[in-house]
C-alpha cells in the first residue's frame, strides 16, 4: 500500500471526512409532506405570513375594551364572532362581542374575558365578575410567534411530527429535503453466518452469526442514509475487490466491516489499492476502533470506509466517523450532535488513545459499564450513547464533565443536571 497517511487523531479524522462530504453535498428532492418523516430539510421553512396572522382569542368569552371591563360593569353584546370569520369593526364603547377560541379579535378591542368570569343578565347583556382586567388578557397578538419570512425550521433539521406540523401550518405541503446518501454495507469474513443459521453443521462450533451487518444497516438508516445493498464476502482478495467495485458503481459510499487490520486475511486495504482509491485514513487513535480506515477518489470524494469487525468497534466507529459524514452530506452540523455529561462514577481512560465508551445516562450522570473488550456487544445493551474520555494514565473522577454523543439525535437529556446542550426529542 503506498501513500498511506499516519494514524489520525479522532478530531483530524472527523475533519477529513466532513471536508470530503462537503465536496459532494447531497442533491435535493421535493416530496409530499406525508412522506417526509425522518428526512432532513434542505431549505429553511419560513413563515408565509405573520403567526398568528391576526389578534387571536385564546378563550371563549367576550372581546371588549379593558377600560370598559371594570368589576361589576354590564356590557351590551353586539354580535358573535366564530373562528374563521371576518371579525368586522369594533362595537361602540361600553359594548362587547361574543367570541370563540381561535377567532379574530376586532381592531380596537384589547381584552377577552372568559365565560367563567361572566354573568349573563339576558341575551344581550353580560356582567363582569372579575377584578383588574388588563389590556392583552387572553389575546394572542398578531405576529407574537413570528413574522412573515422568519425561519421556523432550519435547513438540516430532521423532520418529525412536530416540525412537519409546523411546515403544514406554513403552507409547505411539499418540503425540499436532502436526498439520502446511498450506502452499501459489506461484511467480510469466512467465519460469518446468517443470523438464522443454527450453527449445527461441521465446524460451526467455531463460527459466528453476523450481527454487525444488521446493526450497521439499521444504525445508518436511523442516521439518515439509504441502504441500497448489503453483502457478505469471503476472505479473498479477488472477491473483495470485485464486490467493492460492483457496489461503487451504484452507491455514494461502500462501508466494509472487518478485513481492515494487519492480518494476512485482511484484504480491504489491498482491494482499495487495486481500485485506484486514495487513502484518507489508515487508522484512528481511538479505543475501540483503531483500524478504521477510509479511501477517496481522485476528486477527494469519500468512496470506501472500512470499519473494524469487532462489534463494539463497528458500532462506535459508525457513530464517530460515518455519522459526521452523513450529517455533513445532509446539511447538518456534525458537531451539534455532541453535548456534555458528568461522570456519575470514576472511569478508566486509555493512556495512549482517546477512549469512546458506551455509557448509561442516569439522573446523576454517565456510568461507563465494565466490559470485556470490543467483542463484548452485550454490555452495550441499555446504554444511551458514547462518553469521550481523554488520553491519560490516571482515573477520571466522578463529577468530571466530558463530551457526550447520544446514540440518536432524538435522545432527550431527560435527567436533570445530567447533560447539557443535547438536541431534544
Amino acid at each position: 500500500m503506498t501513500g498511506s497517511p499516519a494514524i489520525a487523531t479522532l478530531d483530524d479524522a472527523v475533519a477529513r471526512l466532513v471536508a470530503a462530504a462537503r465536496l459532494d453535498p447531497a442533491a435535493t428532492e421535493t416530496i409530499p409532506l406525508t412522506d417526509a418523516i425522518g428526512r432532513h430539510v434542505a431549505e429553511p421553512i419560513r413563515l408565509d405570513r405573520d403567526h398568528p396572522p391576526f389578534d387571536r382569542a385564546t378563550m371563549d368569552g367576550i372581546a371588549c375594551r379593558a377600560a370598559d371591563a371594570t368589576p361589576g360593569a354590564v356590557l351590551g353584546i353586539d354580535r358573535t364572532i366564530a373562528a374563521g370569520t371576518d371579525p368586522g369593526t369594533a362595537p361602540p364603547p361600553g359594548a362587547a362581542v361574543r367570541i370563540a377560541t381561535g377567532a379574530a379579535v376586532p381592531d380596537g378591542l384589547d381584552a377577552v374575558v372568559e365565560r367563567e368570569r361572566l354573568a349573563a343578565l339576558d341575551e344581550h347583556r353580560m356582567r363582569i365578575e372579575l377584578d383588574d382586567i388588563r389590556p392583552g388578557r387572553h389575546v394572542h397578538p398578531r405576529g407574537a410567534d413570528g413574522r412573515r419570512g422568519d425561519v421556523v425550521v432550519a435547513a438540516g433539521t430532521r423532520l418529525g411530527a412536530i416540525t412537519l406540523g409546523v411546515a403544514a401550518a406554513c403552507g409547505h405541503d411539499r418540503p425540499v429535503v436532502a436526498r439520502r446518501p446511498r450506502l452499501a454495507i459489506v461484511a467480510t469474513g469466512d467465519e460469518l453466518r446468517a443470523p438464522s443459521d443454527p450453527l449445527d453443521g461441521p465446524g460451526d462450533a467455531f463460527r459466528i452469526r453476523d450481527g454487525n451487518r444488521p446493526m450497521l444497516i439499521l444504525t445508518c438508516r436511523d442516521l439518515g442514509a439509504e441502504i441500497v445493498a448489503d453483502r457478505r464476502v469471503a476472505d479473498d482478495l479477488d472477491a473483495t475487490t470485485t464486490t467493492i467495485a460492483d457496489l461503487l458503481a451504484t452507491v455514494d459510499l461502500v462501508i466494509t466491516i472487518g478485513g481492515v487490520s494487519a492480518g494476512d486475511r485482511d484484504f480491504v486495504p489491498a482491494a482499495a489499492d487495486r481500485l485506484g482509491l486514495h487513502a484518507m485514513l489508515r487508522g484512528v487513535r481511538i479505543q475501540p476502533g483503531r483500524p478504521a480506515s477510509a479511501w477517496c477518489d481522485s476528486g477527494g470524494r469519500l468512496r470506501l470506509a472500512a470499519l473494524p469487525g469487532n462489534p463494539v468497534s463497528c458500532l462506535v466507529t459508525t457513530h464517530l466517523l460515518i455519522r459526521p459524514w452523513i450529517d455533513a452530506r445532509l446539511g447538518r452540523d456534525p458537531a451539534a450532535a455532541w453535548c456534555t455529561i458528568r461522570l456519575a462514577e470514576p472511569a478508566t481512560p486509555n493512556p495512549s488513545r482517546t477512549a469512546c465508551r458506551p455509557a448509561i445516562a442516569t439522573p446523576s450522570g454517565a456510568v461507563v459499564p465494565a466490559w470485556n473488550g470490543s467483542g463484548d456487544l452485550p454490555h452495550v445493551v441499555g446504554t444511551h450513547g458514547l462518553v469521550r474520555l481523554p488520553e491519560q494514565s490516571t482515573m477520571i473522577e466522578s463529577g468530571t464533565e466530558l463530551p457526550w454523543l447520544p446514540w440518536t439525535d432524538s435522545w432527550s437529556a431527560s435527567f436533570p443536571g445530567a447533560a447539557s446542550g443535547c438536541p431534544a426529542s
